[in-house]
């Protein structure tokens, strides 16, 4: 099962509407011009897609989101003006999008 098919199944407007984010989220991330954080953008979709054919737990989803996003924090601080900026929206979107609103709906 895919993470997508997984939101899609709770068959709400608010999970269709993240899914949407979650997506978006991870496009942006890839397209970014920081190899850090095209890295860390498919370590986001690789955990999801863990979590939602069962390899992983929601805890263990949640300490590997948590720590994505400390790590990609810590790292802004090292990156070049131009890719902080993509750096900062993929934690935003961790802690905003996976953190705190996919795990309500789980």
């Amino acid at each position: 099962m895919s993470w997508q098919e997984l939101i899609d199944g709770m068959k709400n407007d608010a999970a269709t509407l993240l899914k949407s984010e979650i997506e978006q989220m991870l496009k942006s991330g890839k397209e970014d011009t920081s190899d850090f954080t095209k890295k860390q953008a498919i370590k986001v979709e690789r955990y999801l897609i863990e979590f939602a054919s069962g390899a992983i737990a929601k805890e263990q989803l949640s300490e590997n989101m948590k720590d994505l996003e400390s790590l990609t924090r810590m790292q802004i601080n090292k990156l070049s003006v131009t890719e902080k900026a993509g750096a900062q929206r993929l934690a935003d979107g961790i802690r905003d999008i996976i953190i705190k609103r996919l795990f309500q709906l789980l």
